[in-house]
């Protein structure tokens, strides 16, 4: 098991979030979606995409547990849209792996 499959299988997310996410994944493009979401696009190597992604959905799930104390916003959508980028990935990751 890699780091990734590690980091993934210990993500728990509320099943409404997650369902929106793997709709997200479905319609997902890369070369359109991935500038918005990630400032640091020149980073091509899937890991490192992958892991940054984790680490911005991380930021966010926290807001997302704090909000009553939180002063920042929750942003379901951004929520959404990143977990979509990290079913995408871990995907295209994992398929290749099976190469």
């Amino acid at each position: 098991m890699t780091e990734f499959d590690n980091r993934l299988e210990k993500l728990k997310r509320p099943k409404l979030l997650v369902r929106a996410a793997r709709i997200g994944a479905a319609l997902y493009k890369p070369e359109r979606d991935l500038r918005r979401i990630m400032v640091l696009y020149q980073i091509t190597n899937t890991a490192d995409i992958l892991t940054q992604l984790l680490e911005k959905e991380a930021e966010i799930d926290s807001v997302r547990r704090r909000v009553a104390t939180q002063w920042r916003k929750y942003d379901p959508a951004r929520h959404i849209e990143l977990l979509a980028a990290i079913i995408w990935e871990a995907r295209d990751t994992a398929q290749l792996r099976a190469l």
